[in-house]
């Protein structure tokens, strides 16, 4: 795959991963949470880095562009719309380095949605309320559909990229043919709550 489309695909589930957090404002919370916390520990870990004569420029590009808890959707659409630049004008390193930036940038954030996902604490009080909510909320999903995609992201962990497009495709299109796909878009056209029946 050519260096600028490896940058696009990284910038493009990058953004992925902040749409998933725009539209579930639990989950973003907890990922800013997570992103304060890597930038502290980063501050601190390496604070001699931060310091030093010789490495402070590198250590503070680290922290104030990978790993802060900063916004940078503006810089990320910038940096995919110019990928295909980089590769033509620039040298392999220069071009190289720009891919494993990116690269990180994917990594970093996949983490912390990661990280993100397991983050929410509640007081001891709230506990068993909280745990019964969000119960009740997966058992109202489509169950099948849930258990196809745990599936999808364990099996990917061993699959290329490609094996990985064509076991989700395989998916989709079984569940296509599902009785909880039809409710699903019977029940949004009635704009009525979904009763899903797969299992």
């Amino acid at each position: 795959m050519e260096a600028a489309q490896i940058i696009r695909d990284a910038v493009a589930r990058v953004s992925n991963l902040r749409r998933d957090c725009a539209l579930d404002p639990t989950l973003a919370a907890s990922v800013y949470a997570v992103k304060a916390f890597q930038a502290r520990r980063f501050a601190g870990t390496y604070s001699d880095l931060l310091a030093s004569d010789t490495y402070r420029h590198a250590a503070r590009f680290f922290l104030v562009e990978l790993y802060s808890d900063k916004d940078y959707s503006d810089r990320d659409a910038q940096f995919g719309r110019i990928a295909g630049g980089l590769q033509t004008l620039f040298t392999k390193q220069v071009v190289a380095t720009a891919v494993s930036l990116a690269q990180l940038h994917l990594l970093t954030e996949e983490l912390d949605h990661a990280m993100g996902l397991v983050w929410q604490v509640v007081d001891d009080a709230l506990l068993l309320d909280s745990a019964l909510a969000l119960a009740t909320k997966l058992a109202a999903l489509p169950t099948r559909a849930l258990a196809d995609t745990r599936r999808a992201l364990d099996d990917a962990l061993e699959l290329d990229y490609s094996a990985a497009l064509d076991l989700e495709a395989s998916m989709q299109g079984a569940l296509g043919r599902g009785h909880d796909f039809a409710e699903g878009v019977s029940a949004f056209l009635a704009k009525r709550p979904a009763v899903f029946k797969d299992r």
